[in-house]
């Protein structure tokens, strides 16, 4: 929703929200590093959840296509 057309406006509520204490932090859910990046213009995420592959799972394999580093590297603090 934050992408969409009045995106603007619900990140402003939001942190406006957080502001006055009524929410504790803000979190998205994102797919891919690029929507990470288009959203963190918009809102910074206190918090984001990624899909993780089953292959990556608590079987301890990793799939390369694993998105978490990407992910990580566009939510470091700046």
């Amino acid at each position: 929703e934050l992408l969409r057309p009045g995106g603007e406006l619900l990140a402003d509520l939001l942190r406006d929200l957080k502001g006055a204490g009524l929410v504790e932090r803000i979190g998205v859910s994102t797919y891919s590093p690029a929507e990470l990046r288009s959203t963190a213009r918009v809102l910074r995420p206190d918090l984001v959840q990624v899909p993780v592959p089953r292959a990556s799972g608590m079987s301890g394999g990793r799939d390369a296509t694993h998105p978490l580093p990407a992910v990580a590297r566009v939510c470091a603090p700046a």
